[in-house]
C-alpha cells in the first residue's frame, strides 16, 4: 500500500474529519517549470492528466497517487514505545496519543515512554511503515488544476474552519492562526508554510478528494 505524508496540523484535521482534500505538485515538475504555458485538456478517470501548449504535442502525466478508490496510508512523525513492564508495544505520536501494535519486526528500537519520555527519539514520517499508521484515506475524486483556481468550498475541505464570519486553519496546540474574512487567505497561509512558490507562481496541483478511515 502506498503512503502519503501529512504534517502535524493537517494530521489532526484529518483525524477530526475536518479535512477531505489535499493539493500536491508531485510528478508535475515539467509542467510547473512554466505553468503559464500549459492548459489541461482533460483528466482521464482521475488517472491521467493530459496537458497541451502551443509549442509541444499533448503531454500526459499519470497521477502518482493511483486512481479513484485507492487507499493510502497516512505518514507522520512517530516512535515505538512500551509500557513500564515492556509487555505491550505502542506507536506514539506527536499529539501524545498511542495505538497498540499486535506485531512488530525484531530489531526495532522500543522506548519506555512512561518512565523516560525524554529519551524517545522520533522517527522520520518518511520512514513510517503501514503498520504504524493510525489512519488511511480513500480517494473519491482526482483532478488537476492551478492552485489559485481553488474555490472557497474546496479551501474549507483543505482543513479551513469557520469561526462566526471569519476563517482560520484548524487550531493546533491551542494556538490560532490569523483569522481572515475569506477561506482562501487561510488556505494560502497553509501553503506558505509548506511551499510559498505553490501559491505565488500559481502552480499546477493534483487535487485529491478523499474520506478518512481511522484504524
Amino acid at each position: 500500500m502506498q503512503g502519503i505524508l501529512f504534517k502535524k496540523l493537517m494530521t489532526l484535521a484529518n483525524l477530526k474529519l475536518i479535512k477531505s482534500r489535499t493539493s500536491r505538485t508531485r510528478n508535475l515538475k515539467k509542467i510547473n517549470e512554466h505553468p503559464d504555458d500549459w492548459n489541461v485538456k482533460f483528466v482521464e478517470d482521475g488517472i491521467y492528466c493530459y496537458f497541451k501548449n502551443q509549442s509541444e504535442p499533448t503531454c500526459f502525466i499519470r497521477c502518482p497517487y493511483g486512481k479513484i478508490g485507492n487507499e493510502l496510508y497516512c505518514k507522520e512523525t512517530y516512535a515505538y514505545v512500551s509500557d513500564p513492564f515492556a509487555i505491550t508495544t505502542y506507536v506514539y505520536y506527536k499529539d501524545k496519543s498511542t495505538r497498540k501494535l499486535e506485531h512488530l519486526k525484531d530489531g526495532t528500537t522500543v522506548y519506555n515512554y512512561i518512565e523516560h519520555p525524554e529519551s524517545i527519539k522520533w522517527s522520520s514520517p518518511l520512514m513510517m511503515p503501514e503498520v504504524a499508521s493510525r489512519y488511511h484515506i480513500i480517494l473519491e475524486k482526482i483532478d488537476c488544476q492551478r492552485i489559485q483556481s481553488i474555490t472557497d468550498n474546496d479551501c474549507i475541505k483543505e482543513g479551513i474552519i469557520q469561526f462566526g464570519e471569519e476563517f482560520a486553519l484548524y487550531p493546533i496546540d491551542n494556538n490560532y492562526p490569523q483569522f481572515t474574512r475569506e477561506p482562501r487567505y487561510s488556505f494560502k497561509s497553509l501553503l506558505d508554510t509548506v511551499n510559498p512558490d505553490n501559491w505565488n507562481r500559481n502552480l499546477w496541483n493534483w487535487a485529491l478528494y478523499y474520506k478518512v478511515k481511522i484504524k
